[in-house]
């Protein structure tokens, strides 16, 4: 079974997949600022160019979300 501090930080978690634009990128701000820990899976997420995908990633990665695959949340996701 997993453990209560899991399961609070499962509850209070956002998995955001979509396309990137300003109101996007808005949620995944609005999100963590809100408290919760938000999760972007790379292979759900995209933009116009590769440029701008990266550098949103980027951004994503440093301070508002963890980027990662999808696989990776469901086998996760799995396990409890």
């Amino acid at each position: 079974y997993p453990s209560s501090a899991f399961k609070e930080y499962i509850v209070n978690s956002k998995i955001i997949a979509h396309s990137f634009s300003v109101c996007v990128e808005s949620t995944i701000r609005d999100a963590f600022y809100r408290d919760y820990n938000v999760f972007v899976p790379r292979e759900a997420t995209a933009s116009y160019t590769l440029q701008e995908e990266q550098g949103a990633f980027g951004n994503f990665e440093f301070a508002f979300a963890r980027v990662v695959s999808v696989e990776g949340i469901l086998n996760e996701l799995k396990k409890y």
